[in-house]
């Protein structure tokens, strides 16, 4: 015997009434990788200039080293600012002190002009300059100067593509999420002028002497993501 159980009315009322509350799920997070690429041209109009200079003295005379062999470079480059690089002592079996300098200067395209003319005539006996290379890579602060240029570059196309973003898709709401920009940058490889032998007319490095430039290259990656 199947016995029915009553349901009272007001129970009953209540549960047709109770609203069906269907679960939400949480919307998942999406995310835009964008890479990054920029150049630019470094440009230079100056050279790194490195001079040798071999020197023999007698004893009494090593303390002048120094101040001559600057004399010397001074008068090969005079608006030049020389710094010495290297200062060597070599052996010679007749007792004089002879000794090997580099010295070091960055000059303009119109410093170059009958450059290694004006070395020859600075050399004397006993001290004779002579030109080793001229190098046209852009200096340190011309390359960070563009290379903060680059960044801005970069900066701006994370921002432009974040903003195209949130237009398409406003209930989105895509945000930086993380920004990667290589701290080193990428140069395109540039010949080395080096000094021909004494031989040679004493236009050459004029003639080579020639500003180029070299193109900088700097790249990275960003993600942009909704919470």
């Amino acid at each position: 015997m199947i016995k029915h159980l009553a349901v009272p009315a007001t129970l009953l009322a209540v549960l047709l009434a109770a609203p069906v509350q269907a679960q939400v799920l949480p919307r998942e997070p999406d995310s835009v990788t964008l890479q990054l690429n920029a150049e630019q041209w470094v440009e230079t109009e100056t050279a790194t200039v490195r001079a040798t200079v071999e020197a023999a003295f007698h004893g009494g005379q090593s303390g002048a080293v120094r101040d001559q062999v600057l004399a010397a470079l001074a008068k090969t480059a005079p608006d030049a600012k020389w710094h010495l690089t290297s200062f060597d002592q070599l052996a010679d079996p007749s007792g004089l002190e002879r000794w090997r300098v580099v010295g070091e200067a960055r000059l303009g395209e119109k410093q170059l002009a009958g450059l290694r003319q004006r070395a020859e005539q600075s050399s004397r006996p006993g001290l004779k300059v002579a030109i080793a290379s001229v190098d046209f890579t852009p200096t340190l602060d011309e390359r960070e100067a563009i290379a903060a240029k680059l960044r801005e570059k970069l900066y701006a196309d994370v921002k432009a593509e974040l903003t195209r973003l949130n237009a398409t898709y406003p209930d989105r709401k895509y945000r930086v999420r993380n920004l990667s920009i290589n701290t080193g940058s990428e140069m395109v490889p540039q010949p080395r002028f080096k000094a021909v032998q004494a031989a040679a007319p004493a236009m050459a490095v004029a003639q080579d002497a020639v500003s180029v430039s070299q193109k900088m290259v700097l790249n990275g990656s960003a993600v942009l993501a909704t919470d």
